[in-house]
């Protein structure tokens, strides 16, 4: 998964007069062989504010889980949360590995490779995507001019001569081949 993120709101933020946000997720959602729904969000944010600490710089979190059988708890199987304050690349990606026979979950996140972070009650048989994007204004509906020309996009790369990270030996795509 990718996506391509403007320079300009890294270096100063959209927080300010008039403020304006921007978020961008990725998400997957699946059934697995025992029937829990495991669900993973990729989001970046920017311009952002928690009204008690005022701007969060911009960020990009990762996260996989499923409900348990009772549906009263959630159990997270992996979780990232970095801070982008010095990142200066327009692009950020992240890969997502299952190993349907372990049912352990990796993941990398723009070409460093965070290992398998946990594992799922079961494997995966069906998987759904969907991406989103929206803008944000301040509390009096006007958007800040520093969205203005800029180009936001989110990208599903499904192709697996479009990928751009190594994979873990006997790694294989959403239809099985190896990659």
């Amino acid at each position: 998964m990718q996506l391509y993120i403007p320079g300009a709101p890294l270096s100063g933020g959209y927080y300010g007069e008039p403020g304006s946000s921007y978020f961008a997720d990725i998400n997957f959602s699946g059934i697995s062989e025992n029937g829990y729904v495991v669900r993973s969000g990729y989001s970046f944010m920017a311009g952002a504010a928690d009204p008690d600490f005022g701007e969060n710089p911009p960020s990009v979190l990762f996260m996989l889980g499923y409900p348990n059988s009772d549906e009263t708890e959630y159990t997270s199987v992996a979780y990232y949360y970095n801070k982008m304050t010095d990142y200066q690349s327009k692009y950020h990606r992240v890969g997502i590995y299952i190993n349907q026979n372990t049912k352990q979950v990796g993941f990398i996140v723009n070409g460093v490779d965070q290992g398998y972070q946990g594992t799922l009650p079961a494997p995966l048989k069906n998987i759904g995507f969907d991406i989103r994007s929206w803008v944000g204004s301040d509390k009096d509906g006007v958007f800040s001019d520093k969205l203005a020309g800029l180009e936001f996009t989110s990208e599903l790369i499904t192709d697996r001569n479009a990928l751009q990270f190594s994979y873990p030996q006997g790694t294989t795509d959403i239809c099985g081949n190896v990659i």
